[in-house]
């Protein structure tokens, strides 16, 4: 599997750390995107959408992760979708 670095992607912004991503990280982008996803559906479904946005950005750079290491993206539960806007 090909190493992802963020110089390689973004030229790296000085005094920025660069770390390679790779399928070593799958479980934890994989739990980190499932996690954000869920709490910003709920939030979605409760109406508070503007107050936790970083859930939302947090699930789609998760999400651009998986994308770029070749990983596909995990169904998030959504039985209890309904519970949420309770």
């Amino acid at each position: 599997m090909s190493r992802i670095t963020l110089t390689e992607t973004l030229r790296c912004v000085s005094g920025a750390r660069c770390t390679p991503i790779d399928g070593e990280h799958e479980v934890y982008w994989v739990r980190r995107y499932l996690e954000n996803q869920t709490a910003w559906m709920k939030a979605v479904a409760g109406r508070y959408e503007k107050d936790y946005r970083i859930f939302e950005y947090r699930a789609l750079q998760s999400a651009a992760v998986l994308q770029a290491i070749g990983v596909g993206l995990p169904r998030v539960d959504t039985e209890t979708r309904d519970e949420w806007a309770s």
